[in-house]
């Protein structure tokens, strides 16, 4: 057995907590990251942000390779996204609380949307179907699907504010930092330039900050309050 585990298992308060999960999660949560990048620079190419929707479609027209690159990058943000949160919670045990269990179903059902929203994209681009069904009403699908996502990642991320101050070490650092990056990503869609770019930035820099201290255990480790994760911790230590 590793001789790092064997140490979290007799400290009771070791300056980091490492764990399978939270090397798993943490890395797709890094994955997610670099989408989520990739899906703001393939939209500024696509130069979709027109004043009108002719304007837009045209925009389309022109860019359509990176315009279905962008809507890919949303779609391979939403999964990664889904698949980080299914491993956070017993990857943050040591710090479980309610806020932790609603936070992980609201960053799920925000990569839902996410998904969604970038299959909307590549069907907005789409120029056999579009010929079919009336794109302007699709676009507007696509606007809500994606205005969705971002709230539910927003209050997602609100929530992880207390988990993330009570782990301690840089998680608490990413606690001061939650509730001003939930409510940015909440209100990411205002028609405001500035908006757009400090919340996207701040987003980013969270959704680093937490990847690197899952993958590396930046955080103590405490006492889980769910004894389910309890005896699942103990096992591991056991093995």
């Amino acid at each position: 057995m590793n001789s790092w585990l064997i140490k979290v298992a007799t400290n009771p308060d070791p300056k980091r907590t490492q764990t399978v999960e939270g090397v798993v999660s943490g890395f797709l949560l890094f994955l997610a990251t670099i989408a989520a990048a990739a899906m703001v620079w393939t939209r500024l190419q696509a130069d979709v942000d027109q004043p009108t929707f002719e304007e837009m479609l045209v925009a389309i027209d022109k860019n359509l390779v990176w315009y279905h690159w962008h809507g890919s990058m949303r779609v391979f943000f939403g999964g990664l996204l889904i698949a980080a949160a299914s491993l956070i919670r017993p990857a943050m045990a040591s710090a479980q609380g309610w806020q932790l269990r609603i936070s992980v179903v609201l960053m799920s059902l925000g990569g839902i949307a996410m998904i969604v929203s970038g299959v909307l994209v590549i069907f907005v681009g789409s120029v056999y179907w579009t010929d079919i069904y009336d794109v302007e009403q699709f676009n507007g699908y696509r606007s809500l699907a994606g205005n969705i996502g971002n709230t539910m990642i927003g209050l997602a991320i609100i929530l992880m504010t207390q988990i993330q101050w009570r782990l301690g070490g840089m998680m608490k650092l990413l606690g001061v930092l939650a509730p001003i990056t939930g409510l940015g990503m909440i209100i990411i869609w205002w028609d405001a330039l500035s908006v757009h770019q400090i919340s996207g930035t701040l987003f980013l820099l969270w959704m680093l900050g937490t990847s690197i201290s899952l993958i590396f255990g930046w955080f103590r480790n405490h006492e889980p309050d769910d004894p389910d994760l309890t005896s699942v911790q103990a096992r591991k230590f056991e093995a």
